[in-house]
């Protein structure tokens, strides 16, 4: 399913004022930067040098499989290598057969179609007397997710991607429903964006967009699932070597004959990394790409979310804050938390950093049942041989425990932001009955930036870390005229001294300003960012909010046009354009954004309402009389 991490940008773009974020800093943070307050004076840092772009020279895994062809057929069977694809491709899982509908509100029903030319998710709109009011329909061209779990899809607009609010769950022989995070009380639209992080972690590679958030551009996906240079690197080098007959044995010695102590190849043999040989927080960093999402994952100055390599550290790319496990006290947690689970549990801190991902799961394989727990209780006993498991051998091999440790000590949890989904218990549980502080941290709801990468960090761009997660995790109503915001402030702004074009930090203290009024002064901060990057959409978003703010339609009217250019599917956008047209008399072009709006979501009764009346003061008596009675229709008044 479809990674939250990034979700608060978007919603920053819906308007200046809306926000729904909250911040506590772990005390190993704090200490790290405990002299950093609101009232400190501002020291000029160095200039900071953004790195030069990673190595982009992928082969693709096929390229792989001349020389590992066993392990190669094996990994294609594996649910990472079909983590992404084509809809009505040779991996379906869902149910097509005949079209499926499901009701979760009474205003909204929606159909999964299967037709000549693919598959399209509807959307029907009913008034209160269960009359239809609009059929909004639309091709969907990929999914995400292995059907392991479930699958969501993805619709193609332009250059970006938006998410179906139709997925399909494989719980109980399976069944279509509401995506994870649309809210069946609501309408639940085809406006929702699929942002850079969730295909860099359910597709092998994208062709993206460089310098342009969420963009993509034919063939969109190079590589569907995941595949083998996600973990090895990209490996042209690598197979130029071997092709031309000069490899050595084991693949890692070099010509010194010492061993590269990161599992990494010397130049000349074409650099490929076997996470085996790596450190154990390196080898770890390549799971933790994808398996570690925390609160937030912001990726470093003049870094993208697509530019980590096997054998480097996670957060040589970008840093993640986190808190325990993200089990919750009600026994849910999040579908994506593993990593933290992992890290509380008794047999990670009792190995000294040496338990790992592929210490309990085969990198190439899936066993299937019923080996699977056989296979898991194998794991278990590399480390429990000499004191396994402390039942009689009738009670333990009894179903449904069936000689499984993963029975009892690591139970299902449900998934508390996906429906019908659960995941194992990584935290290793004594006894299934066992008590669990939250985390590492214990139960003190503090947060830290994960593997201590605060140690690793320069001043200025922990700054920056600390600056933008307090505006991305605080509560707008924290952030006005308070400690917290003039906090969040001086940090951003020792930021910038270093580095004067960081998009994210200058964004967000144009949103920082304009939370707190200052409007000309967030307006500044927002068309420095978009200098940096004229094709931000969350940026032009904000812009276009605080220039009407100022009551200068003239610019609204620019940067909304700017908006519609790089994402026009959005109808809060249209109808912001709209508003502004009117206001400066062009009766003709807010009509045409109003309109528009209304084709993305036709329960948009701002939209309706602008309809009555500039309908009416062009002159156009049947039209607005036509949108007025859609709004008595549905409840609403005009």
């Amino acid at each position: 399913m479809l990674n939250p991490h990034r979700l608060w940008w978007l919603v920053l773009g819906a308007t200046v004022l809306v926000g729904a974020f909250s911040l506590l800093v772990g005390s190993r943070w704090r200490a790290a930067t405990k002299s950093l307050t609101a009232d400190i004076a501002l020291q000029a840092p160095l200039p900071a040098v953004k790195p030069p772009p990673p190595a982009d020279d992928y082969v693709g895994s096929a390229a792989c499989a001349k020389c590992h062809a066993e392990i190669y057929e094996t990994y294609t069977k594996h649910p990472m290598h079909l983590s992404a694809g084509w809809v009505l491709g040779e991996h379906d899982v869902e149910a097509y057969d005949e079209p499926a509908e499901f009701q979760p509100h009474r205003n909204r029903r929606y159909r999964v179609e299967r037709t000549d030319d693919g598959v399209l998710h509807h959307e029907f709109i009913f008034d209160t007397q269960g009359d239809l009011i609009d059929d909004v329909a639309h091709p969907v061209r990929l999914f995400i997710g292995s059907g392991t779990r479930g699958r969501a899809y993805g619709i193609i607009r332009g250059d970006r991607l938006y998410q179906s609010p139709i997925s399909w769950f494989s719980a109980d022989g399976g069944r279509w429903d509401l995506s994870p995070g649309f809210q069946s009380g609501r309408r639940s639209s085809f406006e929702r964006l699929i942002v850079d992080e969730c295909m860099m972690c359910h597709a092998g590679r994208m062709a993206a967009v460089p310098n342009a958030q969420d963009t993509f551009r034919e063939p969109w996906m190079l590589e569907t699932g995941i595949g083998c240079e996600r973990c090895h690197g990209p490996g042209r080098r690598h197979v130029a070597w071997h092709e031309a007959g000069a490899a050595h044995e084991d693949g890692t010695v070099d010509d010194d004959g010492t061993v590269n102590p990161y599992g990494l190849q010397s130049a000349d043999h074409g650099a490929i990394v076997n996470p085996a040989r790596l450190d154990p927080a390196r080898r770890e960093s390549i799971c933790n790409q994808c398996h570690l999402i925390g609160k937030l994952n912001l990726p470093r100055y003049g870094r993208s979310i697509y530019d980590f390599r096997p054998g480097q550290l996670l957060d040589d790319v970008t840093t993640v804050l986190v808190e325990g496990t993200g089990v919750r006290d009600d026994g849910t947690t999040k579908a994506v938390s593993q990593v933290q689970q992992m890290r509380a549990s008794a047999c990670f801190q009792n190995s000294e950093g040496r338990l790992g991902c592929t210490s309990c799961h085969a990198p190439h394989f899936e066993p299937a049942a019923p080996a699977a727990a056989e296979f898991y209780r194998g794991r278990c006993l590399q480390c429990h041989a000499q004191r396994g498991c402390s039942l009689p051998e009738a009670e333990r091999a009894a179903p449904p425990a069936e000689n499984s440790c993963i029975h009892c000590h690591m139970p299902r949890l449900a998934a508390s932001d996906i429906a019908h989904a659960s995941q194992t218990d990584h935290r290793v549980r004594r006894t299934p009955d066992t008590h669990m502080a939250s985390g590492p941290l214990g139960p003190t709801g503090e947060w830290e930036l994960f593997d201590h990468a605060e140690q690793r960090l320069q001043r200025w761009e922990l700054d920056r870390v600390r600056g933008i997660a307090i505006v991305a995790l605080a509560p707008e109503s924290s952030l006005r005229s308070t400690a917290k915001g003039r906090q969040a402030e001086t940090l951003l702004r020792s930021a910038i001294l270093a580095a004067p074009d960081d998009v994210p930090a200058l964004r967000a203290l144009g949103y920082l300003a304009a939370v707190d009024g200052r409007l000309a002064e967030g307006r500044e901060y927002l068309e420095r960012s978009l200098a940096q990057a004229p094709r931000d959409g969350t940026t032009l978003r904000l812009l276009v909010n605080v220039c009407h703010r100022l009551d200068d339609l003239e610019a609204t009217i620019r940067y909304g046009d700017l908006l519609m250019q790089v994402n026009p599917w959005h109808a809060d956008d249209h109808q912001r354009l709209s508003d502004a047209l009117f206001k400066k008399g062009r009766l003709n072009e807010a009509i045409r954004e109003s309109e528009e709006a209304l084709k993305l979501d036709p329960m948009l009764t701002a939209a309706r309402r602008r309809l009555v009346e500039a309908y009416r003061q062009a002159g156009n008596a049947d039209a607005s009389l036509r949108h007025a009675d859609v709004l008595r229709r549905i409840g609403e008044s005009y």
